[in-house]
């Protein structure tokens, strides 16, 4: 049983993996880390078919697709069964030989901790106070090459006024202004 969950998941063990490693670049700037992380969700979603759920949305599907939920997230579990076999005739083999019992067991695992792995990566924040903890807000997803196409208005707005206390530790009044 175990084998078959190994194999869904080394994929996803993979990108992470690349994924830090390109975060452990010291020439990146804050913008680049959240857009690293921001990608590695869009790959994890991608790869397990994870899909959000509208709460506010009823539920009146057709009833011919079999869905695993875990708070506002739900995978296909056909979607699951095809990733298990995309990952070669040995991870297709494996989870053929086992029970339905076993194989429900499986997928179970698999939607769990894929689901995990998505809702974790959402919290992740690029950006650190001094006590090495994440930011309370999102620091602007703005590269600084493209500060210079904001129209004035919407730069006081989003960037100056935002984190205004912020700048005025480090710059005077009139250097602020």
């Amino acid at each position: 049983m175990w084998w078959v969950i190994t194999y869904a998941m080394a994929p996803a063990i993979d990108e992470i993996n690349i994924t830090f490693a390109k975060l452990q670049s010291r020439s990146l700037l804050v913008a680049q880390q959240a857009e690293f992380i921001n990608a590695l969700i869009r790959t994890l979603t991608a790869m397990f078919c994870i899909e959000v759920i509208d709460p506010n949305q009823s539920n009146d599907d057709d009833g011919e697709i079999e869905y695993m939920s875990i708070e506002l997230m739900q995978i296909d579990v056909a979607g699951i069964e095809n990733h298990i076999r995309d990952q070669g005739t040995a991870a297709g083999k494996f989870f053929d030989a086992l029970n339905a019992a076993d194989q429900n067991a499986v997928i179970k695992e698999i939607v769990s901790y894929a689901i995990m792995l998505v809702t974790s990566l959402t919290s992740v924040k690029a950006e650190r106070d001094e006590n090495n903890q994440p930011l309370d807000h999102d620091t602007p997803a703005i590269m600084p090459q493209q500060l210079i196409t904001l129209h004035p208005a919407k730069f006081i707005q989003e960037v100056l006024d935002k984190y205004c206390d912020h700048l005025q530790k480090f710059w005077t009044s009139d250097e602020f202004e």
